[in-house]
């Protein structure tokens, strides 16, 4: 869920009350207690989904962390198996330079 999600649907809650506020009369005090307890449900909705979106960011952070620690590794081990390849196909062509010069 997204920020633009929450805000949206926190203000047309709050605006769907209005009119009836604004209706007035004896019922106009409770009227504006209920719209201040759905202001304060739609905040604290607000704050739990923030909560889950920022726990989301960190464990996306750390899954992106583990990848890339985990592909520097294959890249070391690729490299250090190129080296030793790079190392045996040197090795093999000196003897044939040195067969045949002999």
């Amino acid at each position: 869920m997204s920020m633009n999600h929450l805000c949206s649907g926190l203000l047309m809650g709050l605006l769907s009350l209005v009119p009836v506020a604004i209706a007035g009369g004896t019922e106009g005090a409770g009227i504006m207690t209920q719209t201040r307890q759905a202001a304060r449900e739609a905040g604290s909705d607000a704050r739990r989904a923030w909560e889950e979106v920022k726990q989301d960011g960190k464990k996306a952070w750390q899954d992106v962390k583990k990848s890339s620690k985990e592909a520097w590794q294959g890249v070391e081990h690729g490299s250090q198996e190129a080296w030793e390849g790079v190392k045996e196909g040197s090795k093999d062509a000196w003897e044939e330079v040195k067969d045949a010069v002999e």
